[in-house]
């Protein structure tokens, strides 16, 4: 993380990453024993199944994550510069809401920027939206208590907490 007083630059903990990464291979080996041991009868076998749908998407966002290079969020005089996202100037940005190891940040003409997204990205998006939370949500799963903290702060100078 590195900070001056217009710019605050967070990255993802490599470490953190990592862990997950090794969390959601350890999940797929269950769903994959799940299914193909029969455990707990037709119940295991459908949470096995659901597990080898959703965890293996889980773990390519992580590997995306792992593999990149940039920051996780950055922010500016300008916007919030986002690695999904990209660029969200502040007069587009209406407010912010801190949710446990989450910051989502709610945007006007949020089409617009969901339409510019990957498709794994975009889907992750549009369930946000169903689910009752902005589109825009950062993970701060894999960085420091600080480093949410002083994000939250960054944005509580330019936008109001909702």
């Amino acid at each position: 993380m590195t900070s001056d007083n217009s710019q605050l630059v967070i990255y993802n903990s490599k470490a953190k990453v990592t862990l997950l990464l090794l969390v959601n291979a350890a999940c797929i080996g269950g769903a994959i024993w799940l299914v193909m041991s029969g455990y707990d009868g037709l119940f295991g076998t459908i949470v096995g199944w659901l597990g080898l749908a959703l965890f293996p998407f889980a773990l390519l966002l992580q590997l995306r994550r792992y593999l990149n290079k940039g920051p996780l969020v950055k922010t500016d005089e300008n916007g919030v510069h986002l690695s999904t996202y990209g660029f969200i100037p502040w007069s587009d940005v209406t407010g912010y809401a801190e949710y446990k190891a989450m910051i989502q940040i709610y945007i006007t003409n949020e089409e617009h920027y969901i339409n510019k997204l990957p498709a794994p990205e975009r889907f992750i998006a549009n369930m946000n939206k169903k689910f009752g939370f902005s589109s825009i949500t950062i993970p701060m799963s894999c960085c420091t208590k600080d480093q949410k903290t002083s994000l939250a702060n960054a944005l509580n100078k330019r936008i109001p907490l909702k």
